[in-house]
């Protein structure tokens, strides 16, 4: 077990602020870091934490692909070309580059 000394606890503080959802940059300032790499040494998220950060990801992710599949499945009657399909299924969300977690515009 490592030792305890009083450096820890400005460790066990940056890894708190991560945790409650603080940014990088905005860590890096409070701590008084030139550069955010030497920020990330000093947070240690759990492996638990990042499993679950991973899980939450992913479930986002296949929301999305869900219902751009979807969106797609809605065009194909239209067009079989793929320009024409590709319009399609992007104007069915708010902008070109859909950010994960938009809702379609368009409905089936």
């Amino acid at each position: 077990m490592q030792q305890f000394i009083t450096h820890t606890t400005r460790h066990l503080c940056l890894t708190d602020l991560a945790r409650t959802g603080w940014e990088l940059h905005a860590i890096a300032t409070f701590a008084g870091h030139r550069s955010t790499e030497t920020t990330l040494t000093c947070i240690h998220p759990s492996e638990r934490e990042l499993a679950d950060k991973l899980a939450r990801g992913m479930d986002r992710i296949h929301s999305w692909r869900v219902e751009m599949l979807a969106a797609d499945r809605r065009c194909q009657p239209w067009s079989t070309k793929v320009e024409a399909r590709t319009q399609c299924v992007q104007s069915c969300w708010k902008a070109e580059s859909p950010r994960i977690g938009t809702k379609p515009m368009c409905q089936s």
